[in-house]
């Protein structure tokens, strides 16, 4: 019978490699999830579980862009025919005024929201600043306007120094743009020339998804252009040395 005499070093270094080879039984994880990107999973069989998916906070992102993410649905609705409760204004002059072409040529009501620059552009806001996928639109009248001046329907409105805005623009000739305020600076983003005609009802329509912003007109498109500048807010009726009559605002997604 063969017998086998071990060391006591021998022993140890055994128990050693024992240990070791128990210790390190697969892949690990090399790569875990973090919050806000997706994990990737552990490497090798037999290793410990994948990394979990991140959650961004307020929405996914695509290509550098926030999508905030926003109810489908009609999110707000007002033919001014019940007054103008759901407004803030914050300043110039709005009131509720008699049309004999109110809602735009429908018949189905006689009030409109009139706007009229006292001195500081008038601002009236609706709408809830965790909004960001969203068309608005509105029936808009221009009563007057002095040259060189704007009003828009303005969207992901965060305050009054930053926001988006789809702009009717008195440049002899009239054009319709979409523009942006950022951190209190105005620039424009994109323009193109729009016949507009004093007394007459157009429906101003303007997109807001993702990084794409679209401005339509009586349901043409006119403009299509990107940018990340705003990723969430409310909607507001701008308007800066003139006298303009709204209806039928509607803020839907999609």
């Amino acid at each position: 019978m063969n017998r086998f005499f071990f060391s006591n070093r021998s022993v140890l270094g055994l128990c050693g490699l024992l240990l070791t080879a128990c210790s390190s039984g697969g892949g690990s994880n090399s790569n875990p999830g973090t919050a806000g990107t997706s994990g990737t999973a552990g490497s090798g069989s037999g290793g410990t579980a994948a990394g979990t998916a991140g959650s961004g906070a307020g929405g996914t992102g695509t290509g550098g862009t926030t999508v905030v993410v926003t109810p489908e649905g009609t999110l707000f609705m007002d033919d001014f025919e019940s007054g103008a409760a759901k407004w803030m204004v914050k300043q110039g002059t709005c009131s509720i005024q008699a049309d004999s072409d109110a809602d735009g040529g429908m018949t189905n009501g006689t009030n409109v929201f009139e706007c009229i620059n006292g001195g500081n552009e008038a601002r009236a806001l609706a709408g809830d600043v965790v909004w960001g996928e969203y068309t608005v639109q509105a029936s808009v009248k221009v009563n007057a306007m002095d040259p060189g001046r704007r009003i828009h329907i303005a969207a992901r409105f965060m305050d009054s120094n930053n926001w988006y805005g789809a702009a009717i623009y008195n440049g002899s000739p009239y054009e319709v743009q979409i523009r942006k305020k950022l951190a209190g600076t105005s620039s424009e983003v994109a323009r193109v020339p729009y016949p507009i005609t004093l007394g007459t009802w157009y429906t101003l329509k303007f997109e807001v998804k993702g990084s794409t912003l679209r401005l339509y007109v009586n349901d043409t498109l006119q403009i299509e252009t990107t940018d990340t500048s705003f990723a969430s807010g409310q909607v507001a009726l701008l308007v800066d040395r003139s006298d303009v009559s709204w209806d039928n605002v509607q803020v839907t997604n999609p």
